[in-house]
């Protein structure tokens, strides 16, 4: 696992499923492998799927209480 950070001077978006997004979009641009974005949030998933980024949507049956959405 790698720790990336923002750029000095990155500004987030209004809009926190929309900086979600576009960080996993960054990181897929830097990545060795490949780069999945995982969440149980549909606000989320569909701005990501609208970029062609791969997403995996959780269902219930899949949460805890220690499971946040990653990326």
């Amino acid at each position: 696992m790698e720790l990336l950070t923002d750029n000095p001077g990155h500004v987030r978006f209004p809009d926190e499923d929309d900086e979600i997004v576009e960080r996993a979009l960054a990181t897929y641009a830097v990545a060795a492998g490949p780069v999945q974005l995982v969440t149980y949030d549909t606000g989320t998933t569909m701005p990501a799927r609208s970029v062609k980024l791969p997403v995996l949507k959780l269902t219930a049956r899949f949460r805890s209480a220690q499971t946040h959405a990653v990326i």
